[in-house]
């Protein structure tokens, strides 16, 4: 099963593999000599799930196997197979981490694929080094600088990678990394790629609690005003879904001053989906301003939704409509202005 070119096979059998090993606590030589016997066996998926077995069960494997755990990390990374060299560049992010046994492994082979002729090598082994939750010395001594090299490829698919990984990325960096890497948000923000800008501007919801914000109002206001006359819709629509997460970091005074403006731009855009996002994500402004008038802000936007002629915006509209009638409790909800509202 786990050498089997169908991959649906293979993570079958690799996941029955993890039942087994994970339920009975199985610490078990035969656990290495299975994965020892695929190697040999040479078929990509062989390779690939030899690999597998001994990054994501190495706890359950004896260290006098460390060797051989060092081989077949090694050469799957410099195999010909390309899927091989990505499949493995997954499953290290399994050995990578702070005081793990085999972490020097993991990141050294990262440090080559990461400059894999292939791209999509490059975009799995950059996830892998993103995806854990690093101390800020651990990140700071073996992440960072391969992840700021990272912002310099001309991939668009590693940009949107970084994106997306924002917020564990600046969670991790100490203050001085930190600007640097608000520098290189605000480019992934400008991308001009949709699918890169879109990233970045809807990792802006994390994001933004690790961000000061003085550098909010500095760096991060400005590339908002832009997003909000962009002729691209989900660029537009992922600024709805972000926006209003700024407001309990900047404050009041600072909302009002910064936020309120491009608020109302996307209270008056064309696109239903936009309005509808903003409901969605609408419980940050009741932070810094009173429910009375929120209501006489947003209500009349959402009797324009539920009254729309496409029946799917209506539908988006109710949903949203739920949400925000949750968060405003139950005296508004009792209102007439409710009433009025579903009446319609």
């Amino acid at each position: 099963m786990l050498s089997y070119e169908d991959a649906s096979v293979v993570d079958s059998g690799m996941q029955s593999l993890h039942r087994l090993v994970t339920k009975f606590g199985l610490k078990h030589d035969n656990l290495a000599q299975l994965a020892k016997k695929l190697f040999t066996v040479g078929y990509p998926k062989a390779l690939v799930s030899a690999a597998r077995i001994f990054c994501e069960l190495n706890v359950y494997i004896s260290t006098k196997y460390g060797n051989d755990i060092t081989k077949v990390i090694t050469d799957n990374a410099n195999n010909k197979y390309a899927v091989v060299r990505k499949e493995t560049a997954v499953a290290l992010r399994h050995l990578l981490g702070e005081n793990q046994p085999y972490e020097g492994l993991a990141l050294t082979s990262l440090k080559k694929l990461l400059k894999d002729p292939q791209d999509n090598v490059r975009v799995f082994a950059l996830e892998s080094l993103c995806a854990g939750t690093h101390s800020k010395n651990y990140f700071m001594n073996n992440v960072y600088t391969l992840v700021l090299a990272a912002f310099e490829q001309k991939s668009w698919r590693t940009r949107y990678v970084l994106a997306k990984a924002m917020p564990r990325l600046l969670l991790a960096s100490q203050t001085n990394a930190k600007k640097q890497l608000i520098d290189a948000y605000v480019k992934l923000a400008r991308d001009e790629e949709t699918e890169v800008s879109v990233a970045a501007i809807e990792s802006l919801r994390e994001a933004v609690k690790h961000i000061e914000p003085d550098d909010v109002v500095a760096k991060i206001i400005p590339v908002l005003r832009e997003a909000v006359i962009s002729p691209v819709q989900e660029i537009k629509i992922a600024l709805a879904g972000s926006l209003l997460h700024l407001v309990p970091v900047i404050g009041k005074n600072y909302a009002n001053e910064h936020v309120r403006d491009i608020l109302v731009s996307l209270l008056k855009d064309e696109n239903s989906s936009v309005k509808v996002e903003l409901f969605r994500y609408q419980e940050p402004l009741s932070h810094v301003i009173a429910n009375s008038s929120l209501v006489s802000v947003l209500n009349p936007v959402m009797k324009e939704l539920i009254n729309d002629k496409d029946w799917r915006v209506r539908e988006k509209g109710l949903k949203a409509y739920d949400v925000y009638l949750t968060k405003l409790g139950e005296e508004y909800c009792s209102s007439e202005s409710v009433t009025d509202i579903l009446k319609s």
